[in-house]
């Protein structure tokens, strides 16, 4: 698989912010804290969601994270949101791991206690598109979850969009015992209309004027690979897909990239 790890950001409007000192989360209820307080910092602020360590790391050491001098983090069920700035622009970040439930308990909490202006999710990513580079900024249209499956039995008649026959060697079109795999949908919400099963999950583009805005002047400091890049580039309209797993094969890659 063409693949080039780098760290993304995805932009989605949302709303803000707060917190107050406790402990871990209760596993029988856990939505009774964070439903429990209804202090709210009034300062609105762009919310922050880091995966790992390693994404906090990459923010601190970048130099244009800045504390709040007052109030620099606020402790709730478990996780420790941390509020500053990041340039000019006053934002709180919180690290949520990278499983489902984690990330929703982790946002959900980020949108009861703080007053939310937009989310930013800051998380590795790759591209299966080589003619991408690090600092190549994706705007993607639509985003799917390709991590749940639904198996289907050898033969069966409703196939799945995976055949594994696809990939046997050497008869690449011959069958596979292992059959099909269905991707399932995921159900899209909104409140004005009915829920809707949907594969592809729409995402509202922003503004151009806004993207150019917010990487107009940047440099890049090294190169990746032997390519060197010294200024941003905007790509509109492409796809996206997002797991709850890491599968790196180049026939798979190939495979979303064709069929998906």
């Amino acid at each position: 698989m063409y693949r080039i790890n780098m760290a993304v950001l995805l932009v989605l409007g949302l709303l803000l912010v707060t917190a107050k000192q406790s402990t871990q989360m209760s596993l029988r209820n856990p939505s009774a804290e964070i439903e429990s307080s209804n202090c709210k910092l009034a300062t609105l602020r762009v919310g922050l969601v880091l995966a790992s360590d390693n994404n906090e790391k990459a923010l601190l050491d970048s130099g244009l994270f800045t504390p709040d001098s007052d109030n620099p983090y606020a402790d709730h069920v478990g996780r420790r949101f941390n509020i500053g700035k990041l340039g000019s622009t006053p934002i709180v970040y919180v690290k949520t791991g990278t499983f489902s439930v984690n990330v929703a308990t982790g946002v959900q909490t980020l949108l009861n206690k703080f007053t939310i202006s937009e989310i930013v999710f800051f998380g590795n990513a790759g591209s299966l598109n080589k003619t991408y580079v690090p600092g190549t900024v994706l705007v993607p249209e639509a985003v799917a979850f390709t991590g749940v499956w639904e198996w289907k039995e050898f033969r069966a008649q409703n196939k799945g969009q995976l055949a594994f026959g696809h990939f046997s060697y050497p008869d690449m079109n011959g069958e596979n015992t292992l059959g099909t795999v269905a991707y399932d949908n995921i159900t899209l919400y909104s409140p004005t209309e009915d829920p809707d099963e949907v594969f592809w999950l729409p995402v509202p583009l922003p503004e151009e004027a806004a993207t150019v805005k917010l990487t107009k002047g940047l440099k890049f400091k090294e190169c990746h690979s032997g390519r060197c890049q010294t200024e941003f580039e905007t790509f509109y309209g492409s796809k996206a897909s997002t797991s709850d797993f890491y599968l790196k094969n180049e026939a798979y890659g190939e495979f979303l990239v064709d069929k998906v």
